[in-house]
């Protein structure tokens, strides 16, 4: 497979990103019905969710990534003690509180990340961002690029990347 620049990523990305809710409501198998309710996160609830699933908030460093399930691999698993990462224990109920709606629930990640950029945290990445392979690692790559523009990436060891602006 050719290796693509990581803007050409976004840009696959962002293309993708702005698809997928079209893409996911064709594979619905059970769509949520009209009588049922679907509930919006508030902005308090939002905060307070970020702030439940900040994980090692006393590290001056942050892990994204991909999530790779039982896996050593997978970015919460490589935080460890050493860095701040995003676990939210109940995020499988609170996505079906939510009407599985994937962008109600990006906005707990996504305030995840601003409190972590306000921290002026360095951010490092478990997987190859010039290659994400899932659409929550794309969404943050792209969120990232937004915030900060200009952010490369410079690979340190085997398998650890670090965000530089």
């Amino acid at each position: 497979m050719p290796k693509l620049s990581f803007f050409l990523w976004m840009f696959i990305g962002s293309v993708l990103l702005m698809n997928t809710p079209v893409l996911y409501a064709q594979q619905e198998v059970s769509p949520v019905s009209s009588s049922s309710k679907v509930r919006k996160f508030t902005q308090n609830e939002i905060a307070r969710l970020a702030l439940l699933a900040t994980k090692n908030a006393e590290s001056q460093k942050v892990m994204m990534g991909s999530y790779v399930p039982n896996s050593p691999a997978s970015y919460n698993r490589r935080a460890g003690t050493e860095y701040t990462y995003y676990e939210l224990a109940n995020w499988d109920s609170l996505y079906q509180q939510v009407g599985r709606d994937y962008e109600e629930m990006w906005k707990i990640g996504k305030r995840f990340m601003d409190n972590q950029l306000k921290q002026k945290k360095i951010f490092y990445f478990s997987h190859d961002p010039n290659h994400p392979r899932s659409r929550g690692f794309l969404r943050e790559l792209w969120y990232l690029q937004k915030k900060k523009k200009g952010v490369r990436f410079i690979q340190e060891g085997d398998a650890l990347w670090k965000a530089v602006w």
